[in-house]
């Protein structure tokens, strides 16, 4: 509960400062990051690292990684002074989800097995190096900005951001010991669940911006472990701690 607290925290302190009568500073600003995640195979019953060989733990033998990049547009409205921005926009995301199996490379080929058709007492599977599985969402931030030292050239800040997103197009990347195989590619990506359709995030980071407040500048920000409020971009891979950096360009109007 708490999380959904500081998300209508975000949503009311944005609304009651567009709401006030003083003229206050505006920036839009163009954005581009990327992060990266920890995580593991989620829980896929069709998918075996060897024919008759599991891992000690039970597993098969396979890892997953985990990483997404972003594009956006914002909208920011600084406080009278200058120390809090308030900011909305919108955001495009693409998750990449990646379960391979140990041990791979372009040099010893190694491959898991996928369950391909089961009919009675007779099983198919296929031969695989790795799955990519590519979800894009749309979504829509609500940020605060804290900057305690606004009038200097560069200046340090942090900031609280939630993000809601929704998946609108998912897609595959089979890659196959044998070429051949590559046929298979559409009939296989549908024995995998896609994502959730809805997710959102509560994260923070610390950032420096460069520039004169008043004048165009640049940020950049570092952006620390981040939490889910509900639901997860769960695809082929459970995503769990994660970090990365954002790069954006400000320009006053």
């Amino acid at each position: 509960m708490r999380k959904y607290h500081i998300l209508f925290l975000l949503f009311f302190s944005f609304v009651s400062i567009l709401n006030g009568q003083e003229k206050r500073k505006k920036f839009i600003g163009i954005e581009a990051g990327t992060s990266f995640y920890n995580g593991m195979p989620a829980e896929m019953e069709y998918i075996r690292g060897e024919m008759n060989d599991y891992s000690d733990d039970g597993s098969p033998r396979v890892y997953g990684t985990a990483d997404k990049w972003h594009l956006g547009a914002s909208f920011e409205l600084k406080s009278l002074n200058n120390k809090f921005g308030f900011i909305t926009g919108l955001c495009y995301t693409q998750f990449n989800y990646n379960v391979v199996k140990e041990g791979y490379d372009e040099n010893t080929n190694e491959f898991f097995y996928l369950r391909f058709r089961q009919d009675g007492i007779n099983t198919e599977y296929l031969r695989v190096n790795s799955i990519q599985q590519m979800a894009d969402y749309v979504g829509i931030p609500l940020a605060v900005r804290i900057m305690p030292y606004p009038n200097n050239r560069v200046r340090l800040y942090f900031k609280l951001s939630s993000e809601v997103n929704y998946r609108i197009k998912t897609k595959y990347d089979f890659s196959f010991p044998n070429d051949a195989m590559e046929v298979y590619e559409n009939e296989a990506s549908k024995l995998i669940t896609d994502p959730n359709k809805f997710f959102s995030t509560l994260s923070a980071s610390v950032g420096i911006s460069i520039g004169k407040n008043s004048n165009p500048g640049v940020d950049f920000e570092i952006l620390l472990p981040s939490g889910y409020i509900s639901g997860k971009p769960q695809g082929i891979v459970n995503p769990t701690i994660g970090s990365g950096f954002l790069f954006s360009v400000q320009l006053p109007f």
